[in-house]
């Protein structure tokens, strides 16, 4: 692999490549084998397996601890929503996020909360399942009288979301960004 390509794998400029080889290099955690003037060959040692392996631990451990983080804070949202008798459900937007507040409410103890269904812009999300809910257009909303409030779970398509459910009429106090709680 060159440098640039190396470069391009990881965000970086191709001019750092062998700043960041010659540091490993230092550390013992590379061993450069020159095969010609131009083809270099790099073996990972042990030690570098080791910190390779103690990275990745370290970086697992800090994405539980984010998850476990970012589920409570779903469940706060989802206590406040309750409090405020929002009840019945929709998500609008299919997408990340939406995946991520599913799991932890799936994870909850029981609750009050319940998703009716979801509503994403995306014609080909439309008339499909997401995480086992029935996804739809907007037009869904209007005609669906049991939905208590709409929670935007798209921080990119907020705006482009709020102007779509003013153009069904949907009552603004009815509207709920997961974003801005």
């Amino acid at each position: 692999i060159t440098q640039n390509r190396l470069a391009h794998y990881i965000h970086s400029a191709p001019s750092m490549i062998n700043t960041y080889i010659k540091q490993l290099e230092k550390e013992g955690f590379l061993i450069k084998n020159k095969k010609t003037k131009r083809n270099v060959e790099y073996v990972i040692t042990k030690k570098g397996i080791d910190r390779k392996n103690y990275l990745l631990v370290t970086y697992m451990n800090e994405l539980i601890e984010l998850y476990n983080l970012t589920k409570t804070n779903i469940e706060l949202f989802v206590k406040n929503l309750i409090k405020k008798n929002y009840r019945n459900c929709v998500f609008y937007g299919a997408g990340e996020t939406a995946k991520v507040i599913i799991k932890a409410i799936k994870e909850m103890e029981k609750s009050e909360f319940k998703l009716l269904f979801l509503v994403d812009d995306n014609e080909k999300k439309q008339n499909k399942k997401f995480m086992g809910y029935n996804v739809f257009s907007n037009l869904a909303i209007g005609k669906n009288n049991n939905i208590d409030v709409v929670i935007i779970t798209s921080c990119v398509y907020e705006k482009e979301i709020k102007d779509s459910l003013k153009k069904i009429n949907y009552p603004k106090e009815k509207i709920v960004s997961f974003f801005k709680g």
